[in-house]
């Protein structure tokens, strides 16, 4: 398989289907290894200059990245095909069929773009998910033993028949903080 995707990996790579399994297996009833090619710009040389189709191919599509991060993936398109024509490079084929040229492209750029936005806000949801239930089971945490605190405190004022003080530890929390350093409740 010949790669030009932008994740970076070696210059050949095997791949194998079993990775993909959610329970991985040490020795799967089916297995399928695909051996990958890298041919971006700057790797597997050696392959490049052999097929020159390849090798413009390649160049064609670094230079449409490169613009893309500088400039709308539509101009970006442009600027590379009529750069790559004027350089010669995949020119016949880029003159004659610029229009399906762009529309791939585009067509590549934006479910690229959708796919990042769709894992984005599922990412977004999940913390916001995950911030409410941390704050829920926070809030439930701290009120049992807030409740535990207050019963303990309550018993020994109760014990020492100190009924006043139990009175105003209810209302005024300073004081209340001061009753639990006093018997020692954490």
């Amino acid at each position: 398989m010949l790669y030009n995707g932008e994740e970076e990996i070696g210059e050949e790579v095997e791949l194998y289907l079993s990775d993909a399994f959610e329970q991985p297996q040490e020795n799967p009833q089916l297995e399928l290894r695909v051996h990958v090619i890298n041919m971006n710009f700057g790797k597997n040389e050696n392959l490049l200059n052999k097929c020159s189709t390849l090798y413009e191919y390649s160049a064609f599509i670094a230079k449409t990245r490169k613009y893309a991060k500088i400039l709308s993936i539509e101009d970006a398109v442009i600027k590379s095909i009529d750069e790559s024509i004027e350089e010669g490079i995949l020119a016949q084929f880029l003159k004659v069929r610029r229009a399906d040229v762009m529309k791939s492209i585009l067509t590549e750029y934006d479910e690229e773009f959708v796919m990042k936005d769709l894992q984005e806000e599922a990412k977004e949801l999940g913390l916001a998910e995950g911030r409410t239930k941390g704050l829920a089971e926070g809030l439930a945490e701290g009120l049992t033993k807030g409740e535990s605190r207050f019963s303990k405190l309550t018993e020994s004022l109760l014990d020492d028949n100190r009924l006043d003080d139990l009175k105003r530890a209810t209302k005024d929390t300073t004081f209340k903080a001061k009753l639990y350093k006093e018997y020692g409740i954490e």
